[in-house]
């Protein structure tokens, strides 16, 4: 600093005729450089960042020299004072931007003092504009679960403005199966949004500032359940005993867990064939644990309950019938079938009720062997004869 001699006041109040005054009153005499105590105060500091995306954490390490005390002001209203015995010691300020769209410019200013000595640096911090996403789904049953089919789910931006008509959008959803991100729009304000099948989705909207550097993500999830009367299955609902049936199960939002044919017998395929040995109603079971929209368990179990009927027909009594074409007699240790009709299933039953033989007619006879006596039923398509083999 320089410093205004009183002595030159003096001079000028009175006449300039003295030596000292003749000598005081000379221009190189009228300003003095600081003291050379002054000289040793040298203000200095280091930041680990000069740039980046708001909030913005600067790190300040105090590199002065010659000071007692020093005082950061950072240019944003704040400040922040020191001692000497601080000096080494590193300080961190938060920047902010106030704005989504514009980039802030802060100047750091470190002023080091020691009695009447001073000296002080600036340098320059850039603080980027940061957007911050924010929206939310418009559906009547958000944030709780949707039932399938989903209406289309608007999505309301909630970035406040000018902000929010100066950012850059890309929106994106996840499907139930994967994490692969399905962009589907890059508008500020996005089409409603069609999900076409049961799950939980995640709908994911990014915004970036003009400056192409900052960004932000916010992600909600919006899950979609199934109703429990989307399960099913389909089979003849009577016929004659021996009453073989093959269940069909058809939908696409479950697994088979379990068949209970009501007779004491149960199965775990998917699309079983059974066979009834005794004339009565029986009341059949599906089972069924539901799955989300990738084939996982959801851990939900669903119940179809449906009735099969089995008729004592009367073709099962007697060997011929005039209205069933099938024949059927043993000799030789050989089951002599004829009546079949080509591509029909042909199966043969033991009186109890075991399936002993199951094959598809190439033919309209067929001759099968019998190491056994007995009683046998030979039943294709809807027809049905019993037979005795004594050989």
């Amino acid at each position: 600093m320089r410093h205004l001699h009183f002595f030159t006041f003096l001079c000028f109040a009175f006449a300039a005729t003295s030596a000292l005054c003749s000598d005081l009153s000379a221009p190189q005499a009228m300003i003095e450089d600081d003291p050379p105590e002054c000289s040793g105060v040298k203000a200095s500091f280091e930041m680990d960042v000069n740039t980046g995306c708001a909030p913005l954490a600067v790190h300040f390490l105090n590199t002065s020299q010659g000071h007692v005390s020093c005082e950061y002001d950072f240019g944003d209203g704040n400040t922040l004072t020191g001692a000497y015995e601080e000096n080494n010691q590193l300080s961190v300020h938060t920047f902010n931007n106030p704005s989504m769209y514009r980039d802030t410019t802060y100047y750091v200013t470190l002023r080091a003092t020691s009695g009447v000595c001073e000296d002080e640096m600036t340098l320059a911090v850039e603080v980027l504009s940061s957007p911050i996403a924010d929206f939310r789904p418009v559906n009547p049953y958000y944030p709780a679960d949707s039932p399938y089919p989903a209406a289309p789910i608007s999505l309301e931006n909630l970035i406040p403005l000018p902000d929010r008509d100066q950012l850059a959008y890309l929106w994106s959803h996840t499907d139930a199966c994967t994490d692969h991100a399905n962009n589907f729009s890059d508008e500020i304000y996005p089409s409603p949004l069609n999900l076409p099948d049961w799950g939980t989705y995640h709908i994911t909207q990014h915004v970036t500032a003009p400056n192409s550097i900052c960004s932000d993500s916010k992600t909600l999830s919006i899950n979609i359940i199934l109703p429990v009367s989307l399960f099913d299955f389909e089979y003849e609902q009577s016929g004659c005993w021996p009453y073989e049936v093959t269940f069909s199960y058809f939908s696409r939002f479950g697994i088979v867990d379990q068949w209970d044919f009501g007779d004491g017998n149960t199965s775990n395929e998917e699309a079983p064939t059974h066979v009834y040995m005794n004339a009565g109603e029986y009341w059949v079971t599906l089972t069924v644990m539901e799955v989300d929209q990738c084939g996982v368990s959801t851990g939900l179990a669903s119940n179809i309950t449906k009735k099969a009927t089995v008729h004592l027909c009367s073709n099962a009594d007697s060997d011929i019938s005039p209205s069933n074409p099938l024949k059927a007699w043993v000799r030789n240790e050989l089951l002599h079938v004829t009546g079949l009709t080509k591509d029909e299933p042909l199966s043969i039953y033991t009186a109890t009720g075991t399936l002993v033989h199951h094959s598809i007619a190439t033919s309209n006879e067929a001759m099968i062997p019998l190491s056994v006596q007995g009683v046998y039923i030979v039943r294709s398509g809807s027809n049905t004869v019993k037979v005795v083999s004594g050989f």
